[in-house]
Parts: structure tokens; sequence; C-alpha cells
């Protein structure tokens, strides 16, 4: 699964944050963790591997702004048979110019 943010060099905001996991195929819903991420500096962009513990992703600067421009890839990984299963759990970008993109995914409706 691939997660881009892209921003633009006006309006910032706090962005956004959620978790994921890995699930096996036949399941479609983890069970919820609920954790907060830290005040500190999120890497913009990297290569994560999903397991079956709860992992937070957050724009960097979560919490408070992100910076203008920003380009971040996140790469989530699952073993083979497995899948990632996101949870956004907040979205706060400027509305016109900055946006969160997941692609790679199968949706469970």
């Amino acid at each position: 699964m691939r997660l881009y943010f892209r921003t633009d060099g006006s309006v910032t905001r706090s962005g956004f944050r959620g978790y994921f996991t890995e699930t096996s195929v036949a399941m479609t819903t983890p069970a919820p963790t609920t954790t907060t991420p830290t005040t500190t500096q999120a890497p913009c962009g990297g290569n994560l591997t999903a397991t079956n513990l709860s992992q937070d992703f957050y724009t960097p600067g979560w919490n408070t702004t992100y910076r203008n421009n920003l380009r971040c890839y996140w790469y989530i990984y699952a073993r083979p048979g497995w899948q990632v299963h996101i949870h956004v759990v907040s979205v706060d970008t400027e509305s016109c110019c900055d946006y969160m993109r997941v692609s790679g995914i199968k949706l469970f409706v």
C-alpha cells in the first residue's frame, strides 16, 4: 500500500493521523487500538511493515502544523497472504491544494 501526502506553498493545518495493522485476507476488520502519537517530528514518508499490532502514521508536524511544499511517500508492506488495514482517525488539510492519497488497496465496505 502507498500513502502519498502533498502540500503546496500556502496554508498549513494539522494534517492527518491514523493507524495501520496487518490482517488475514479472510478478515476485513481488525480490532481497533487507540493510540496517541507523540508530538515529536514524524518522518516525511518511509518504508513500514505492518504487523498484527496497531502502528500510528501521521503527517510531519501533526498536532501543530505540517510544512509547506511536502511530498511524502509511505510504503506499507504486509506478508504474502495478508493485507494492510488502515484506519484514518483525523484529517485536517487545506481543502483546495493539500491532500493524502492512498493507492494499491482493496476497499471493503
